[in-house]
């Protein structure tokens, strides 16, 4: 079997998203400067959705050849995207346990290849109407139920479960559209370069020039104030514009700044003459899951967030002793020292390793879990096995 050749522009875009994570974590909370403000902005939430668009680039590109084939090829790809997605999970859940400095995208990514793996083989257009109806019909959940919202991890908290399959469908579709043609990628650019910048402009007006009473945004027209609280509220939750919040400004902002993050890289991915200065975010790219992972447990070394193991601790106990601990931001005061570090150690280190290994240690960790449990070459145990029922009776008795 061919190996599948790396795509540049999409390790280059990936690189992009794990860099302006950390940076996310590690600039001060009250920047000052006109451009650390500006880095702020866009570091609020939109890092994570291009890690999770992305995830769609590569969940549409592993999956090509099993939905054309069909069958045995499909199925195989079916339950290795199952064991990719538990696995992603599981880690996220072990990061999220030994530390609380940081909220961790691996369970929502984990959810995201598992939940769309199935739409691989389904349509463009079927998958375009799928995201524009998570898109639309997700942000009512924190609008109408916002105790679900509060009691559900998957549906709260920094990574709406909604907006992660939304992004996901849009990284199949630009899988499809955007990595052969330039034409599709300049349009795609600068679609989402007005996406991006109405978002962020209308994310400073809704926060400056109106009142912040009700939801993230606030009220939207001074007019709606003779209205109910709780519909103000409500509509305040579903147009939700700020980092995060699953609202629809927020989605069409993060839909924006994948599309022209993924546009450029591609374009700049295949410019022969700048392939040797791309090489070490390349190569940042290709080991994101190794490079993340760091990330999270040296930035929890660096705010001393880790969480004290106590074996005699009940599970009721260490879950009152989290949740009454200052929450990640609160404790985060930034460092942009440690963000410096982070980057130079991580291009520097990651150029070293891809120069001698074809994968980064936990992506190779990945794959041998991944094949050696989808694997068809599978040896007998040597115990006799029924087959069927029957056998099984005749066995028996």
């Amino acid at each position: 079997m061919l190996k599948k050749e790396r795509v540049a522009g999409v390790d280059i875009a990936r690189a992009v998203a794990i860099i302006g994570m950390v940076a996310a974590h590690f600039i001060p909370p009250d920047p000052q400067g006109l451009g650390f403000v500006l880095v702020d902005e866009i570091t609020d939430g939109l890092p994570a959705a291009l890690f999770a668009v992305l995830a769609g680039v590569s969940l549409s590109f592993m999956g090509t050849r099993g939905a054309r084939s069909g069958g045995q090829a499909w199925q195989v790809f079916k339950f290795q995207q199952l064991v990719r997605g538990l696995v992603l999970m599981a880690a996220g859940t072990l990061l999220t346990g030994l530390q609380d400095a940081i909220n961790v995208v691996l369970i929502s990514i984990g959810a995201v290849i598992i939940i769309l793996c199935p739409a691989v083989r389904l349509r463009t257009t079927r998958i375009a109407q799928v995201a524009g109806a998570v898109f639309l019909l997700g942000p009512l959940i924190p609008a109408l139920l916002p105790g679900l919202n509060e009691r559900i991890s998957l549906f709260g908290g920094a990574f709406p479960l909604w907006s992660w399959v939304g992004y996901g469908c849009v990284g199949i579709i630009a899988h499809r559209m955007l990595l052969d043609s330039g034409r599709s990628q300049a349009i795609a650019a600068a679609v989402g370069l007005v996406l991006t910048t109405g978002g962020l402009f209308l994310r400073g007006v809704l926060d400056i020039f109106l009142s912040g009473g009700y939801g993230t945004t606030g009220r939207l027209f001074l007019l709606l104030d003779s209205l109910p609280e709780f519909f103000i509220s409500g509509l305040s939750a579903y147009l939700a514009a700020d980092g995060h919040s699953g609202g629809l400004i927020d989605q069409a902002t993060s839909v924006g700044f994948s599309l022209l993050v993924l546009s450029l890289c591609l374009m700049l991915g295949a410019v022969r003459g700048l392939s040797f200065v791309l090489t070490p975010f390349k190569a940042f790219g290709s080991m994101a899951l190794t490079l993340y992972v760091a990330h999270v447990l040296s930035a929890a070394w660096v705010y001393g967030a880790f969480v004290p193991f106590d074996p005699s601790e009940t599970a009721a106990q260490s879950s009152a002793s989290v949740s009454a601990s200052p929450s990640a931001s609160a404790q985060n005061e930034g460092s942009l020292s440690a963000l410096g570090w982070s980057l130079v150690v991580g291009l520097a280190g990651a150029t070293a390793w891809k120069a001698r290994y074809r994968r980064g240690p936990l992506e190779a960790a990945m794959h041998r879990i991944v094949v050696a449990q989808s694997s068809l070459s599978v040896p007998p145990t040597g115990a006799s096995v029924p087959e069927s029922a029957e056998e099984q009776v005749q066995v028996s008795a």
